[in-house]
């Protein structure tokens, strides 16, 4: 084929390329993008669940108050199994799950327009609970629980 003439369309390989008008890498990048910002909220959850574990046990709960926070200092056996069994391996496994199907939601995906689209969709889905939490709860609690 000569340097100065176009792809036939009738060949099946051709017409792909020609519909093709994606970035090298594109998807790759993305997705690393995407494993990057699930991270943080992954070792979050696993933090706070060896944080829980490790929690003093004793007889009764445990609590500090400090210029109005209050801080658990120590945990009987039962609840703080319960706590780990029902709240932080759910919230653990759900992190993880969120970043393992952002990323093949973002491999299998043709064009760079609908991989942008895609990646802002996930950036929400990943707020979704922030967003809930602060529009359904009151200042003075926001206060109590936040971590700063």
């Amino acid at each position: 084929m000569a340097g100065n003439e176009a792809l036939p369309t009738t060949q099946h390989a051709a017409h792909l390329c020609l519909q093709d008008h994606s970035l090298p890498y594109s998807q790759s990048m993305v997705s690393f993008v995407w494993l990057c910002k699930c991270v943080p909220a992954i070792v979050n959850a696993a933090w706070g669940t060896m944080v829980l574990i490790s929690l003093p046990t004793g007889g009764q709960s445990t609590i500090r108050s400090k210029a109005g926070k209050l801080d658990v200092v120590g945990l009987p056996v039962m609840p703080k199994v319960l706590a780990v069994i029902f709240i932080q391996v759910p919230l653990v496994s759900l992190e993880l799950s969120l970043a393992m199907v952002g990323m093949k939601f973002l491999m299998y995906c043709n064009a760079l327009g609908k991989l942008l689209v895609k990646a802002m969709s996930l950036s929400y889905i990943e707020t979704v609970s922030a967003v809930v939490f602060v529009g359904l709860s009151s200042n003075a609690f926001q206060l109590e629980v936040s971590p700063f």
